[in-house]
C-alpha cells in the first residue's frame, strides 16, 4: 500500500523518506547477511534517490543521502564477491561526498560519508589487488583526522 501511494504521489519530501525507508531495509537485511534482499531494496532506495538528485540538484541532503545510500549499497556487493560494482558504487559515495565538501569543507556529516566511503573503497580494492590505491595517503589522512576529532561520528553516520 504505501509502495503504490508513494508512486501515486509526487512529493519530494515523502519520495525522500520512501528512500531512506528502503534503505533502511536494505542496511537490516545487510547485517542478518540476506544480501539479495539487501541489494534489492537498496537498489529501490538508489533509484529514488537518483531521481530526487536530478529533479533538485541544489538539495544538498538529497545528494548526501544519496552518498550515503550508495555507500551502504556497496557493502552487500562487496560480500557476495561482486567487486566490480562494489567498486563502482563506492567510488559514487566517494564522489558525491567529495563535491558537497566542496561547498562544505567543514560540514563533518559529509567529511564522515567521504572518509567512510574511502574505506569501503580501500577495502574492496584490497579484494581486487589494488593495495596502493586503496591506502593512498590522503583516504587514511582524511579518515584519520574525522574520526580523531569527533571518534562518535563514526556510529552516527552508519
Amino acid at each position: 500500500f504505501y509502495e503504490r501511494f508513494a508512486e501515486l504521489n509526487a512529493d519530494p519530501a515523502l519520495q525522500l523518506e520512501m528512500a531512506l525507508a528502503w534503505r533502511r531495509v536494505g542496511e537490516i537485511n545487510h547485517r542478518f547477511e540476506n544480501q539479495g534482499e539487501s541489494l534489492r531494496a537498496l537498489e529501490v532506495s538508489t533509484s529514488l534517490l537518483e531521481k530526487l538528485a536530478v529533479e533538485s540538484p541544489e538539495q544538498s541532503r538529497v545528494r548526501h543521502e544519496l552518498a550515503k545510500t550508495y555507500f551502504f549499497r556497496s557493502k552487500p556487493l562487496e560480500v557476495t564477491r561482486q567487486y566490480a560494482d562494489a567498486e563502482k558504487y563506492a567510488r559514487r559515495a566517494v564522489q558525491v561526498g567529495k563535491e558537497l565538501l566542496q561547498a562544505a569543507p567543514e560540514n563533518a556529516d559529509y567529511q564522515a560519508t567521504v572518509a567512510l566511503s574511502m574505506h569501503q573503497l580501500g577495502h574492496i580494492l584490497g579484494h581486487v589487488g589494488s593495495r596502493a590505491e586503496a591506502v593512498a595517503d590522503n583516504q587514511v589522512t582524511l579518515r584519520s583526522q574525522v574520526f580523531e576529532k569527533a571518534p562518535e561520528d563514526q556510529e552516527r553516520i552508519l
